[in-house]
């Protein structure tokens, strides 16, 4: 069982439904940087990475006529067997 220790969660504007197509997820810890992949869930799309990789990350969120979002630092932390998943919601506001 691997864990991801980033989960994040994307809404255009006021629109309260999750989305995935067209956007870029980024993350990145030091010198280590990682595309965060789209989970495909109907219901609930999101991305999600840094597998097992525990770190302090700067989430990074792109989509074509938006302002690109960038999160404060996110730490993720693990216990004996696994990371501690982090979920981040992004609301992205159009240029």
């Amino acid at each position: 069982d691997v864990k991801a220790g980033l989960n994040v969660k994307v809404r255009l504007g006021d629109s309260n439904s999750l989305i995935t197509e067209g956007i870029t997820v980024m993350a990145k810890s030091g010198n280590y940087s990682e595309l965060l992949l789209p989970f495909p869930d109907k219901e609930n799309p999101y991305f999600e990475g840094a597998y097992e990789k525990a770190g302090i990350y700067t989430v990074t969120v792109t989509k074509s006529g938006y302002q690109t979002y960038v999160s404060n630092l996110i730490t993720v932390s693990s216990d004996c067997c696994h990371v501690i998943p982090q979920t981040l919601d992004v609301v992205l506001q159009p240029n």
